[in-house]
């Protein structure tokens, strides 16, 4: 049994439910600001007029954005660690401020390793003795002249007063010869009457002494590590070939050890004292042909 629907009945409308007590904060801030008359005023109308224009508003919210971002990106958060000294932190920690160190046991190294890589620069004179050859000439020569002049007696005693009246002519000696010489060596060579024997030995001695690679306080002042040099060879006051020379080379004018005249012409008719004195006089007129230079060193390796 079907009922029959009636639709002339009307459904009830909801009831809309009212706030009567609700207050629209923004509204009344718009009323205030136009109660203030502040859109009247020339600024007012300026900023309402730019507003439309460049939509100043929007503008400033993006700036408003973009600084609050910045400095979110940019601030440096500290955070505490409990670490301990000599402990192994677990994660990075960044120093607040810029720290520096100088690594000075690799600083010295580098400063060692640039020293060896820029080998020390010597200038070479082939023509050093030229001049001690002909002051020893002179000097040999004119002291035989003055031997001939004396009246030597042939008693000892009286031959060795002489030999001590004839130590006035010392002076002239070291200056022809251009050194100093101690006086046992002069009086020496007065008892050998200025031998030309002698000064042919002497001679010969520094012209072959003079093909060795002479230096003066190398093996106190040039760096360990150095192991070759730079020669440069002189000639008429101009640069002439470079060469290396290895360091072993390099003969100290100081070493007596280095010169001996065994090897030389006419050495070997001289009795042990005369030429161990011979080495001993030629040695003090030895001077040396390498010669740092200090423009081309670019180091402090070597000072002369």
């Amino acid at each position: 049994m079907s009922k029959n629907r009636d639709w002339s009945r009307k459904t009830p409308k909801a009831q809309i439910q009212r706030r009567s007590k609700y207050e629209d904060h923004s509204r009344r801030f718009l009323e205030w600001v136009e109660g203030l008359g502040f859109p009247n005023t020339w600024l007012g109308e300026l900023l309402i007029s730019l507003d439309q224009r460049f939509h100043l508003r929007r503008l400033l919210g993006v700036f408003i954005f973009s600084l609050v971002l910045a400095s979110l990106l940019l601030s440096e958060v500290d955070f505490i660690f409990n670490v301990r000294v000599g402990e192994v932190a677990a994660t990075d920690i960044k120093s607040p401020v810029n720290l520096e160190f100088v690594d000075e046991v690799a600083t010295e190294e580098k400063r060692r390793e640039a020293e060896v890589a820029v080998p020390p620069v010597f200038d070479y004179d082939p023509r050093t003795f030229e001049r001690t050859y002909d002051n020893v000439y002179r000097a040999f020569l004119n002291m035989r002249r003055q031997l001939r002049l004396t009246d030597w007696p042939t008693q000892p005693n009286r031959l060795e007063e002489a030999i001590k009246d004839f130590m006035v002519n010392q002076p002239t000696f070291e200056k022809e010869l251009g050194r100093s010489i101690p006086a046992r060596l002069f009086e020496w060579l007065i008892e050998k009457r200025f031998a030309a024997r002698i000064e042919n030995v002497m001679i010969r001695s520094l012209s072959q002494w003079s093909n060795l690679r002479l230096v003066d306080g190398v093996s106190k002042t040039l760096s360990e590590p150095v192991r070759e040099v730079l020669v440069r060879t002189l000639r008429g006051g101009t640069e002439g070939a470079e060469f290396t020379v290895p360091r072993s080379e390099l003969k100290e004018i100081s070493v007596l050890s280095d010169f001996e005249v065994s090897q030389i012409r006419g050495a070997e008719t001289l009795t042990e004292r005369d030429q161990k004195n011979v080495v001993e006089l030629a040695q003090i007129l030895v001077s040396p042909n390498l010669i740092y230079n200090l423009k081309e060193g670019g180091n402090e390796q070597y000072t002369h």
